[in-house]
């Protein structure tokens, strides 16, 4: 090997080991955050969560929400298991929700405002929620 092949094979394996490091410290770091936040994440316009509440009651809750918001409801599918909404605000912004019954007292949220997806509005709607859920819940 000439001095040329090993200086450039050096420099490839600190790289590589640099963007690894970072790999992994974005990884805990983003764990970390996941954590502390309760499970509640905001991936790709979708902010989704587990609720510790029976699929009725969330469902129950999410129609109160729509009503105390002000959002006319386009569409709603429900079976015992699963529900599908679609709602839209004065402004023509539309809004998705899906409940998943992940267990019989748990259930998953799933919440997107506008095409691209909104993270405040997101989880102010889930605020909204969750308040209704601990209404209920009483």
């Amino acid at each position: 090997m000439t001095a040329k092949v090993r200086f450039l094979l050096a420099w490839s394996i600190l790289a590589v080991a640099i963007v690894m490091q970072g790999c992994v410290t974005a990884a805990a770091v983003g764990g970390t955050a996941a954590a502390i936040s309760g499970g509640a994440v905001y991936r790709r316009g979708w902010y989704r969560t587990v609720v510790p509440a029976p699929h009725y009651i969330v469902d129950k809750a999410m129609r109160a929400t729509g009503r105390r918001a002000g959002l006319i409801e386009r569409e709603r599918v429900c079976d015992g298991y699963k529900s599908f909404y679609r709602y839209q605000d004065l402004r023509d912004n539309k809004a998705k929700i899906k409940l998943k019954a992940v267990t019989p007292d748990s259930t998953r949220v799933y919440i997107r405002i506008g095409f691209w997806g909104d993270r405040t509005s997101s989880v102010e709607l889930f605020q909204g929620l969750q308040e209704d859920i601990d209404a209920l819940s009483k």
